[in-house]
């Protein structure tokens, strides 16, 4: 932890997070230093929280991390970091598991713990154990004493005065839950974030209500307003989406959704707080990409207004607020994957919310400067010593080794991998690895042909090999770090009707030298996005239609789809079912619609409806089963996909011609210097120049896809129809390569 600095030191602080944009400072008043308070074991998400003041006009920070120890800090008057208690909440002799979540009722500390919940006073002593007998982890938890609700991976429970009082099984995954009077006064309901892109609202044991949301909801908090006393439902998703429904008395209504263009990341955690005290709660959102924001609402807008934005290059996992370094004015505490615990102290401009030796006279300048010296003195003296003692430790530690490794060879290396394989919008898949330690280096094997894409934030050293010609591997790459980081991003394009395991080999900067085995699915439909509701326009949709019909079940079929498409819920509760899906590349759509021995799949993409069939078949065959699969082909659906495709072939031809002229417009540049003369097309091509001539290198490889997906799309039509046209398809690429969209769509008009 640092004190507040002197003014020059905090000056320079001032300027240099204005001049080289280390913050987004958007909000003049919001000026940040950072204190670092603490390192622990890698913590999960809500395991921070600020104790309410106590006795000391300092308050305490209690953390939970993946060890199973649970500790309470806080600081001294010299900023010194005092511990209150660290303990372990498990009985002895139990296995310590990960700190799984931490709610307060008061003053009392509520700990969740694989299937067990502790209660811990603010001095550490237990006077509370459940140990509920869930068959799940707990991973959220709310608490209004006597009640405590929990949800593990499907599964929530509302425990009364320790005894289990309703249940209910979520179709989906449940990554968060809060609670809140929403259908009366009286009791409370659950509100689940649900993964399949649904808030659920539950009542007891029942099923209040379900709201779609942009994508897979991640968090959910409360938002009350002071003003006129209502309250929202604020939620965060995984592809950065901020969104609220209104609580009325019909249920939650809708009421605005927002997502910032230059960061997409998921929100792990939102917290609502009147951080700047102007009477209206701010959020406080942290992402898993690192970002810390702060959105206001100004009474102008519906939406909220992004004021404050760092990145603090790891994902974050948790934020309270409280009197951390000063009693004063409220600080922000964070906890990061790695187990990073910071302090974020606002120091407004004004002359009386300056640090005292900013706002001071010249003399008390000099004069708290001395103090602030001899007291970092005696701090750096006590880390010196620590830092000896530690140097003693680690030398019995090598010498202990050193005599057991004679005998035995050391093969592990403890490290938690957090990792995330999403469908973004640009049609790409994004693997995102995190370590609670430095990365070393990432390899990467897959048995059917991706795509590696650029990821501007990566600076890793990419290499590719050539796969043995008799194996069954399609790409070998490494990612190998030069710099210390926890966090890395890789960008995939996946070929639909292509289907395997992406398998990931992530190497830390530890010793002995260890991997972890990560493995992703690709699937036969990878780039289609699941809808929460029926699209509209679908109904004056030409489509085509498959109908399977065979000896399966609702879940069977609901395997199968799982195994085909991306974000299918695991479970299901009903006896017919219905999916909307779009191709996130293409724009076309799928509609799913089951039950037990039939299956109706309707697409304007004959080509979805192939890979379906295909899958479908080769899987009920490997269960021995036999089914059916009538179909109907719509002719002009066909000339609809082609139409959706031709802006992205007009472009990938249009980079030649760009970039032959950027050479001419640069040497026009150089000679007239004034270009304003120019048409918009030619400054265009000028200021985009460099990003033009890496997407050219790019072009074959591009143009190599888009010709693949037509190609398909001519022979899948004729699949359905019997006729095998691969003699064909020279005659198409000839076509493709001279490129006219009325003379292509002529051709697959013609027989």
């Amino acid at each position: 932890a640092s004190s507040p600095p002197p003014a020059a030191s905090f000056l320079s602080v001032y300027f240099f997070s204005h001049l080289f944009g280390e913050n987004r400072h958007l909000n003049m008043d919001l000026n940040f230093l950072r204190h670092d308070l603490l390192t622990t074991q890698s913590t999960s998400r809500f395991c921070l929280k600020v104790l309410p003041l106590g006795k000391k006009a300092k308050q305490k920070v209690v953390i939970g991390d993946s060890s199973g120890q649970v500790q309470a800090i806080s600081l001294g008057k010299n900023l010194e970091l005092l511990s209150s208690f660290k303990m372990n909440p498990s009985l002895p002799g139990q296995a310590q598991k990960p700190i799984t979540y931490i709610d307060l009722s008061g003053d009392k500390i509520f700990v969740a713990s694989g299937e067990v919940i502790s209660g811990i006073t603010r001095k550490g002593k237990g006077f509370f154990r459940l140990e509920t007998n869930l068959s799940e982890n707990i991973t959220s938890m709310c608490v209004h004493t006597p009640h405590i609700w929990t949800a593990g991976e499907y599964v929530l429970n509302m425990f009364e005065e320790g005894r289990e009082a309703h249940f209910y099984m979520s179709p989906d995954k449940v990554n968060d839950l809060c609670v809140e009077h929403i259908s009366n006064d009286k009791t409370f309901d659950s509100i689940l974030a649900c993964n399949d892109r649904m808030l659920r609202v539950v009542k007891n044991s029942d099923l209040g209500g379900e709201h779609a949301v942009e994508a897979s909801a991640k968090t959910v908090t409360i938002y009350s307003t002071k003003r006129d006393s209502t309250k929202d439902v604020i939620y965060g998703t995984e592809n950065g989406y901020l969104g609220a429904f209104r609580i009325t008395q019909q249920g939650l209504v809708k009421k605005w959704a927002k997502q910032e263009a230059n960061n997409m990341g998921g929100i792990n955690v939102i917290k609502a707080m009147d951080f700047t005290k102007d009477g209206v709660m701010e959020l406080l959102v942290g992402r898993d990409n690192g970002f810390l924001e702060i959105f206001n609402f100004d009474g102008t807008n519906l939406e909220p207004n992004l004021i404050y934005q760092t990145n603090l290059g790891e994902a974050l996992t948790s934020i309270d607020t409280g009197l951390i370094t000063n009693t004063a004015k409220e600080e922000i505490v964070v906890s990061t994957y790695s187990g990073k615990i910071l302090c974020f102290s606002n120091y407004q401009q004004d002359q009386n919310a300056l640090p005292v030796a900013v706002a001071a006279s010249s003399g008390t300048v000099a004069k708290n400067a001395e103090v602030t010296k001899k007291r970092n003195e005696k701090k750096i003296q006590a880390v010196n010593m620590d830092i000896e003692r530690l140097k003693e430790k680690l030398e019995l530690k090598k010498s202990a080794y050193s005599r057991l490794s004679e005998d035995h060879i050391a093969v592990c290396a403890e490290y938690k991998i957090n990792d995330k394989f999403t469908l973004d919008a640009a049609a790409c898949w994004i693997l995102t690895l995190e370590l609670d330690c430095p990365i070393e280096a990432i390899a990467l094997q897959c048995d059917v042909d991706v795509e590696l894409l650029d990821v501007d934030a990566n600076i890793a050293i990419v290499s590719k090999s050539k796969p043995d010609k008799d194996s069954n591997t399609k790409l070998l790459a490494s990612y190998r770090n030069t710099e210390s980081i926890n966090r890395m991003e890789i960008k995939i394009r996946t070929v639909e009707g292509q289907y395997g395991t992406l398998q990931v080999f992530v190497i830390p900067k530890l010793s002995p030298k260890t991997a972890q085995l990560a493995t992703y699915q690709i699937r036969p439909l990878s780039l289609h996005e699941r809808l929460t509701e029926k699209p509209g326009g679908i109904d004056d949709l030409s489509v085509n239609t498959l109908t399977i019909q065979g000896g399966f079940s609702l879940s069977d079929m609901n395997t199968w789809m799982g195994q085909c498409l991306p974000n299918v819920p695991e479970r299901i509760q009903t006896e017919e079912c219905a999916y909307w899906f779009r191709s996130t590349f293409q724009g076309t759509i799928l509609i799913a619609k089951f039950k037990s021995g039939e299956a109706v799949f309707k697409s304007d993409n004959v080509s979805t409806l192939a890979i379906i069939k295909d899958f479908i078949t080769k899987q009920a065959t490997a269960r021995k089963m036999q089914v059916k699969s009538p179909f109907e082909i719509k002719e002009d659906t066909c000339t609809n996909v082609l139409a959706l495709l031709h802006s992205k072939l007009q472009y990938q031809l249009s980079l030649s011609e760009k970039v032959k002229l950027i050479d001419a417009l640069k040497e026009i540049e150089m000679q007239e210097q004034d270009v304003t003369f120019l048409s918009e097309g030619y400054k265009e091509i000028l200021e985009k120049a460099k990003s033009i001539e890496k997407e050219f290198e790019l072009q074959p490889r591009r143009l190599e896809f888009l010709h693949g997906i037509v190609k398909n799309l001519y022979a899948d039509k004729y699949k359905f129809k019997g006729q095998n046209v691969s003699h064909k398809l020279p005659i198409l690429q000839g076509l493709l390569d001279k490129y006219d969209l009325k003379e292509v769509q002529a051709f697959f008009a013609s027989n």
